[in-house]
């Protein structure tokens, strides 16, 4: 999608104070991006917090990356990542990915484990927080897969 004057737009995803914002690279790109985000602070009063902010690419040549550093003051961040407790991975699921997931699973099960409920309240217990999770998960799959797909 372009702008209006000729620029690309970037696509984003939006949570509370997390922001994924998706965009093709160039220097023209980089530096309108941040004074769009500058104006923003300015009339906000809401300014992007640099050390708190990273980017990431599947580009990693030295140069490249030092380049957009320099542009948008903040730190290159490597893939995979964790986004709103989802990991972010190019390619495949890998179990090195989703394993802190599962451990996060297990802790809760132990945890249930010497409650006082039925085995049926355990089901329902176990079933409603993990569909939960995946519901959650593959929405967040769902909207960044559609996002990039727009800057394709």
């Amino acid at each position: 999608m372009a702008s209006p004057n000729g620029f690309e737009f970037p696509s984003h995803d939006l949570y509370v104070d997390y922001i994924l914002l998706f965009w093709r690279v160039d220097s023209r790109n980089l530096t309108n991006i941040m004074m769009f985000l500058h104006s923003y602070g300015i009339s906000s009063g809401q300014y992007i917090n640099s050390a708190k902010s990273n980017f990431f690419s599947v580009d990693d040549l030295v140069s490249f990356v030092r380049k957009v550093k320099f542009i948008l003051k903040c730190s290159y961040g490597i893939i995979p990542f964790i986004y709103l407790g989802v990991p972010i991975f190019l390619g495949a699921p890998k179990t090195l990915f989703l394993q802190p997931l599962t451990n996060k699973f297990i802790i809760k099960l132990a945890l249930w484990k010497g409650k006082a409920q039925s085995m049926m309240g355990r089901i329902q217990l176990v079933n409603t927080i993990i569909s939960g999770f995946f519901s959650f998960s593959f929405h967040i799959y769902k909207c960044l897969v559609s996002l990039l797909k727009q800057i394709d």
